[in-house]
């Protein structure tokens, strides 16, 4: 997820730009030592446990999610190589590429590849930019994993979430600006439900359970969209959708261009 309009609500907006400047605390890993000898460091799983009842929140449109590339798929539309065996800037895929709407995988094996998976996530979302948030699908990896800095003041905290769920959403809703690394200059408000529950495990598999607010809720919600194969631009009606019409239309030109020959709706 893009930066530049992320905060407020329907009844006083507050907009603020935000730039990830640190990472939280590191995670103890054989293979990730030397990286955290360079500076470099993994986010710490830190949540919350706090109860609430809702109801679960409804009215998002639904897309059919892509299986997996067509045997006649270009190399645009395939899956990135070495993505988790070594270390390197991944490529943020754009709209309206394949992955942002194929099946996403559960992770079911906690190794190496995991963390080395984590650590491109950030080192991408980091050569990013404008960036506060990242889901694999978005740099070609269909697997149930997103990263995002929580920013604080001066400071973001990185969290890493793996096979992510959400138990219960609030019922009180708002509606702010969004824009997203997958669609470079497009934006527009989305109504989003104001605190989530949601059960996740960490990088080396331990289950947490918490519930999250405001800004990071929202920002969660967005990643985690992607991981159902929905899109911002889903949420957004269509007077805004006009709006952003000649921007789409050249993310399209320009997928066909690269030789890109399959499409998401």
């Amino acid at each position: 997820m893009a930066s530049h309009y992320f905060g407020g609500n329907a009844r006083e907006r507050s907009h603020r730009t935000s730039h990830a400047r640190t990472l939280g605390k590191g995670i103890a890993c054989t293979l990730l030592l030397s990286l955290a000898l360079a500076g470099y460091v993994l986010p710490s799983f830190t949540a919350s446990n706090t109860t609430a009842s809702s109801r679960n929140h409804g009215g998002r449109r639904s897309r059919a999610l892509r299986t997996g590339p067509s045997m006649m798929a270009a190399a645009i539309d395939m899956p990135p190589t070495g993505y988790d065996t070594q270390r390197k800037i991944l490529k943020v895929v754009k709209w309206p590429h394949a992955a942002l709407r194929r099946k996403n995988e559960e992770v079911t094996v906690f190794d190496e590849k995991l963390h080395m998976l984590a650590v491109n996530l950030f080192d991408t979302l980091r050569k990013e930019g404008g960036g506060v948030g990242l889901a694999a699908p978005q740099v070609g990896v269909n697997m149930r994993v997103m990263a995002y800095f929580e920013v604080k003041g001066e400071k973001a905290v990185g969290k890493l979430l793996v096979n992510p769920r959400i138990v219960k959403r609030g019922e009180d809703t708002d509606v702010d600006m969004e824009e997203c690394l997958s669609f470079p200059g497009v934006k527009g408000p989305v109504v989003r439900p104001t605190w989530v529950e949601v059960e996740a495990q960490t990088i080396d598999g331990k289950v947490r359970n918490f519930r999250i607010e405001g800004n990071e809720a929202r920002l969660f919600q967005h990643e985690y969209d992607h991981l159902d194969g929905v899109v911002f631009i889903d949420h957004l009606d269509k007077a805004t959708l006009d709006k952003n019409l000649l921007k789409l239309q050249n993310l399209k030109n320009e997928y066909m261009n690269r030789g890109g020959m399959d499409p998401m709706p």
